[in-house]
């Protein structure tokens, strides 16, 4: 862990939300294989708070748009 993170503690709020989309192809009679892909938002506001309270706090927030999901999955139905 590195000093900053030993020395500091972070508080706040997480949001976000996103869509995500999926095909499922038939193999055979009881096997498949699907795939997804997912994209979001999300926003972090927080505040860094030193651990001996020496320094001022400072507020940050961030932003992030891009891909939050991707899998690939083999799927064999039991009958």
């Amino acid at each position: 862990i590195s000093e900053n993170m030993q020395n500091m503690r972070y508080q706040g709020h997480l949001y976000g939300g996103g869509i995500s989309i999926g095909h499922s192809w038939i193999l055979k009679k009881r096997w498949s294989i699907e795939a997804s892909l997912g994209l979001g938002y999300a926003r972090i506001n927080m505040k860094s708070i030193p651990v001996q309270r020496v320094h001022k706090q400072k507020d940050t927030s961030k932003n992030y748009v891009g891909p939050t999901k991707a899998s690939v999955s083999l799927i064999y139905v039991i009958k």
